[in-house]
C-alpha cells in the first residue's frame, strides 16, 4: 500500500499492515531503513514482535498527536517510553489541548519540553462562508446535502479553480449509507472517492483526489486527521461535529 515518492537515496518504510509487521519482525524488512513512516498500532506491534529496537530511534515525530493518545494510548506509551540512547522527540498537533500538554510535561516524553506555536489560536480561514441545514431525520438530510452540494457545483463557473469537495462523516456506518446518494448527485467529469478501509486502497484515494481525478471524497474525520489537502474549496459535515476543535479542524480543510 505505501509507496515513497520523495527524493532518491532514502531508504523510507512504511508500517501500516499486519504483513508489515509480520514482514519486519520475521524477515528483516526493516534492515537498512532510515525513516520508518507508520500507524501507532502498527509500530508498537512491530516493537513487541522485535521488529523494531525504539533504541536505535533517533528522532520521533507523531502528528495528530492528541488524537493518536486518545486512540492508542497503551501504543503511545510504549513508543514514547523514556530510552538510554538521545532521541529528538516532536509531539504536533493543531488542537492540543492544555491537559495534553501537561500530561507530556508530567511524562516527560520530550526533552527540554516547549511549545512552539504557528498561531495565536486554531481558527477557520478568514472568508469561509458557514451554513446549516435542520432535517427531519438522516433521509430527508441526505437529500438536503446532495442538493446544496449539486448548486454549489453548478455556480462554479468555467474560469474557477477545480471543485474539491470533502465530505464528513462521524462515523463509517454513517458513511457506507450516504456513499450511494452522494455517488448519484454528481454527473460529467465529477468523480467521487472513499477514505475508508472497504474503499479503495487509502493512498490511491488520496493520489486521485490530490491530482484532480476525483471531484469529491467521502471520509470520516479520524481518517482524514493529519493530511495534507491542499485548496479544497467546499466541506460538508453529515452530522454537527463532536466539538469546536473538531469543527475547526474539519472547516478548516478550506
Amino acid at each position: 500500500m505505501f509507496s515513497y515518492t520523495g527524493p532518491k537515496g532514502v531508504d523510507v518504510t512504511g508500517m501500516f499492515t499486519n504483513r508489515d509487521v509480520l514482514a519486519s519482525s520475521t524477515f528483516g524488512k526493516l534492515d537498512g531503513t532510515q525513516v520508518l513512516v507508520g500507524t501507532p498500532q502498527h509500530l508498537a506491534a512491530c516493537v513487541r514482535e522485535k521488529g523494531l529496537d525504539m533504541e536505535k530511534v533517533k528522532f520521533l515525530a507523531v502528528d495528530e498527536f492528541d488524537a493518536c493518545w486518545a486512540e492508542f494510548p497503551e501504543d503511545m506509551e510504549l513508543l514514547l517510553a523514556p530510552q538510554e540512547t538521545p532521541r529528538r522527540t516532536i509531539l504536533c498537533g493543531a488542537t492540543i489541548s492544555d491537559e495534553v500538554a501537561a500530561a507530556i510535561h508530567e511524562k516527560r516524553w520530550v526533552e527540554e519540553a516547549g511549545d512552539l506555536r504557528v498561531a495565536d489560536a486554531c481558527r477557520v480561514p478568514a472568508g469561509t462562508r458557514h451554513r446549516y441545514v435542520i432535517a427531519a431525520d438522516e433521509e430527508h438530510k441526505l437529500v438536503a446535502v446532495t442538493r446544496l452540494l449539486r448548486k454549489d457545483l453548478k455556480e462554479l463557473g468555467p474560469d474557477s479553480p477545480p471543485a474539491r469537495v470533502m465530505v464528513y462523516a462521524q462515523s463509517e456506518e454513517t458513511a457506507r449509507r450516504a456513499s450511494p446518494a452522494l455517488r448519484r448527485s454528481l454527473w460529467g467529469e465529477h468523480k467521487m472517492t472513499t477514505l475508508l478501509p472497504e474503499g479503495r486502497e487509502p493512498l490511491l484515494a488520496l493520489e486521485s483526489f490530490r491530482d484532480n481525478r476525483t471531484t469529491l471524497m467521502l471520509a470520516t474525520p479520524y481518517h482524514c486527521r493529519g493530511l495534507d489537502l491542499p485548496a479544497v474549496s467546499h466541506v460538508y459535515n453529515l452530522e454537527v461535529p463532536s466539538s469546536a476543535a473538531a469543527y475547526v479542524h474539519q472547516a478548516g480543510r478550506t
